[in-house]
C-alpha cells in the first residue's frame, strides 16, 4: 500500500469518526434534554460544535487538495 493510500484511508477513518461522534452527540443531548441538568448538556452542545467545526475543517482541507 502507497503512503498516500494510506494517508487517505486514515482521512477517511477520522472523517467517519467525527460524523459518528456528531451523531451520537446529537442523540444524547435529544435523550438529556430534560433529564439532566443544563449544564451537561450545554457542554454535549459545545462538544457537538466542536465536532461539527472538526469535520467542516478537514472537509474544507480536502477540497483545497482536490482543486
Amino acid at each position: 500500500m502507497t503512503s498516500t493510500v494510506k494517508i487517505l484511508k486514515e482521512i477517511d477513518n477520522h472523517v467517519g469518526n467525527l460524523i459518528d461522534k456528531h451523531y451520537q452527540l446529537d442523540a444524547e443531548i435529544d435523550n438529556a434534554s430534560e433529564v439532566v441538568p443544563d449544564e451537561y448538556v450545554t457542554r454535549l452542545k459545545k462538544e457537538r460544535l466542536k465536532t461539527k467545526d472538526e469535520l467542516s475543517y478537514v472537509k474544507f482541507q480536502l477540497s483545497r487538495m482536490c482543486h
